[in-house]
This record gives C-alpha cells, sequence and structure tokens, in this order.
C-alpha cells in the first residue's frame, strides 16, 4: 500500500486517499483538524505547516521510519512546504516551488504574463497613497488596489476617482498579505476556469460564471457552470489558459484562473495552482465527473484513473448574506435543503452572532450548491432555497 505525506486541507479534498486504500500521514494545524482526519490518517501531526523548515524536519524524520511515496498538497498556504520537502526527499508531488512562488505573488505573476506576452496591463508596486495617486493619473480609466498575497478577495479595492487613493491603499495594507499592487482595471464579465494537468499536459475542465457584490470589493456571491459562452470567446479562453499553464511550468493537479472577457480580448486576473475555491470543485465534479483531487493522486502514484461520472447538466452555488445586524433567529433550514436540486447547504450562522458587512469571501453568512438542466435553472434553485431561509 503506498503511503503519501499530506500537508493541510480540507476533507473534501482528502477523502479521495481513504476511496483508493491509500495509507497517509497528515501534518495539519491546530485549527483545521476533524473527526475525519483522526479516524483516517494513520498519523496525525499537528503544528503551523507554514513553518516550512519545521515541517521539513519532520517530514524527513518520518520519512526515515517509513518512506513516502509521495506529498500532496491541496492548501494554498501549505503547498510551498510541501515542493520544500518533495525536492528535499525526492518524491512526487503537486506542488511546484517555482509555479507557486509566480502564482501566489500578484506581482511576479504580472511579470511572468509580461514575459510570456499573455498581457499587456499596466501594473505596479505601489508603497502608499501617493503612489496610488500617480498610477492612477497615469493610467486610462480605473485602478484596481490589492495585496501580492492576497486571497479570498481580502484587500481588493476599486478606485474610480483620485480620492479615494489612501482609502484603498489602507483598505489593502490592513490585511497585512504582502505588497500592495495597482493594477488597470478591466470591465467587461469574469470567469473563472478549472483545469488538471498531469505531468505538463492541460486539461481544461469548465469555464465558470460569476456573480460578485461589484465595486468596491467585489466578492464573490455566486457561480455556474457551464458557462454562457460563444464558441468563439470559449476558444479564446481555453487557448490563453492553456499558454498561461504552461508559462507558470504547471505540471501535475488543478489549477484555477480568473479571467476578464472585455470587447472579445480575454485578460488573465490571476490563477492558482489549487482547486477553485467557493465550491467551484464541488459544481465541477458535478457537471464534469472528474474528481480533481483523486486523479491527481492516481497520476502522481500511477494508479489506474478513476472513471468519471457525471451526475448534472449543470450546476450553481450561491452565497448567503443578510442585513440583520444581529441573528436573533434562524429558520427553515432543513426544508430549504431538502428542495429539489440542492446537492448542498451550510449555513454559518448562529443566534446571537452579529454580522459583519461583507468585505471579503469570509464575510458570508453561508452557501448553497444546486443542480440543473441549464445554468439558469440551477440558479433558479439556489436562490430559492436560500430566500426560503429566514433569519431575524
Amino acid at each position: 500500500m503506498p503511503h503519501i505525506l499530506v500537508i493541510g486541507g480540507m476533507d473534501f479534498s482528502i477523502r479521495c486517499l481513504s476511496e483508493l486504500a491509500i495509507d497517509y500521514t497528515i501534518i495539519q494545524k491546530a485549527n483545521g483538524v476533524t473527526d475525519f482526519q483522526q479516524a483516517n490518517a494513520s498519523r496525525l501531526i499537528e503544528m503551523d505547516y507554514t513553518n516550512s523548515a519545521e515541517a521539513l524536519m519532520i517530514a524527513e524524520s518520518l520519512h526515515r521510519e517509513k518512506s513516502f511515496s509521495a506529498v500532496i498538497s491541496f492548501a494554498e498556504f501549505g503547498m510551498e512546504t510541501a515542493a520544500l520537502i518533495a525536492n528535499a526527499l525526492n518524491i512526487p508531488t503537486n506542488c511546484n516551488l517555482e509555479t507557486i512562488e509566480v502564482t501566489r505573488d500578484k506581482f511576479a505573476m504580472r511579470e511572468r504574463l509580461k514575459e510570456e506576452s499573455l498581457d499587456n496591463l499596466a501594473y505596479a508596486k505601489v508603497n502608499c497613497a501617493e503612489d496610488v495617486r500617480n498610477f492612477f493619473n497615469n493610467t486610462t480609466g480605473k485602478v484596481i488596489i490589492k495585496p501580492s498575497q492576497g486571497a479570498g478577495s481580502s484587500g481588493v479595492f476599486l478606485v474610480e476617482s483620485v480620492e479615494e487613493a489612501e482609502r484603498a491603499f489602507l483598505h489593502a495594507k490592513g490585511c497585512n498579505m504582502g505588497e500592495i499592487i495597482a493594477e488597470s482595471f478591466v470591465g467587461g464579465t469574469e470567469y473563472s476556469i478549472e483545469s488538471l494537468s498531469k505531468n505538463g499536459n492541460h486539461e481544461v475542465l469548465a469555464i465558470t460564471e460569476k456573480l460578485t457584490t461589484g465595486a468596491p470589493y467585489f466578492v464573490e456571491l455566486g457561480h455556474s457552470q457551464p458557462a454562457r459562452l460563444n464558441a468563439d470567446i470559449e476558444a479564446l479562453i481555453r487557448d490563453k489558459v492553456l499558454r498561461l499553464l504552461d508559462a507558470i511550468k504547471h505540471l501535475t493537479g488543478p489549477a484555477h484562473t480568473e479571467v476578464k472577457v472585455e470587447d472579445g480580448n480575454v485578460f488573465v486576473i490571476e490563477t492558482q495552482t489549487r482547486q477553485g475555491g467557493d465550491n467551484i470543485w464541488h459544481m465541477n465534479m458535478l457537471t464534469t465527473g472528474v474528481d480533481i483531487f483523486k486523479e491527481t493522486v492516481a497520476n502522481l502514484l500511477a494508479l489506474d484513473v478513476p472513471k468519471r461520472e457525471v451526475k448534472a447538466k449543470a450546476a450553481a452555488v450561491r452565497y448567503l448574506t443578510t442585513s440583520v445586524e444581529k441573528v436573533s433567529q434562524i429558520e427553515n433550514i432543513e426544508s430549504a435543503a431538502r428542495l429539489p436540486g440542492v446537492a448542498n447547504l451550510q449555513i454559518n450562522l448562529t443566534e446571537g452572532e452579529c454580522i459583519k458587512p461583507v468585505k471579503s469571501s469570509f464575510d458570508r453568512a453561508g452557501f448553497v450548491v444546486t443542480t440543473g438542466d441549464t445554468a439558469l435553472d440551477a440558479i433558479s434553485t439556489a436562490e430559492n432555497a436560500l430566500g426560503a431561509i429566514a433569519i431575524s
């Protein structure tokens, strides 16, 4: 039986290991440990895996006791540690250090896109509000300010006038997620693309439509698959993503890429070599039959490719927000979860909880994943399910 090392991650990303009868050790943060992991991992090491040096020492010691066949991570902040361990132990991994360094740093990503002639957006590091003002004044149109190491829309701010420069800079800086970058704002429609790579061969699995709060924070409130696109635009998106994956030297595992389409042109916003968040991985599994986690592990260990079984023609996810400032009562959750087409529903509220304004993905109150014959059907079911939940 293969024995692999797992760095961080949620239960949904490692359930496949039990299904594949793979023995695994997991290094997990204290707040990430679950009953499932305690029951199924042969060994669980509780520590902050972002401390790469300490994690590497532990991995080397464990490897001497019982060697690892591979090391994997589907946790955004665990991937660098997994890559360093793979390099030190000379074992397969889905985490390529150079790729991670480029994609985790939004400025480095812009530099790589420029080098590969994949985009021509104006961008710059900004160190103060005056830098933001200067960039805005020297750029045509609106400007996006965001932290270079940001995630979950944290710190993102749209600057539409020079008077907003200080507010934007302080909002991005307050996240403590690295240096601040300014970019030209791209209008048009935003899409995300899920892909799976095996030994440098890339497959675009799905293109997803996105719903956000809009300016100034652009927090994502929903997604749906398949995206409603004409064939020419879809071909442009697929071509841009495949070229991008080559440019960042992605080899094995999923990738989640965000693009915008404006006036027939496709612009890369960013990419990450992990599964899409916001339950996009679940929608993808429903509409394509691809278990990206299972297929990644199977590829690393040279196992048979799992059979793909499509469960639905279309899927959607919608996130719950509420204008209630303090929750006194939540009703109808169970009946909403039983509605036809509801695949998963989760509400992250408790009675007595105070609700913060939605400024990042972490401020959302819950979600529902639904299926349908078309994207519109799935969206309608999702909205009806959330609408049935009464919060007062």
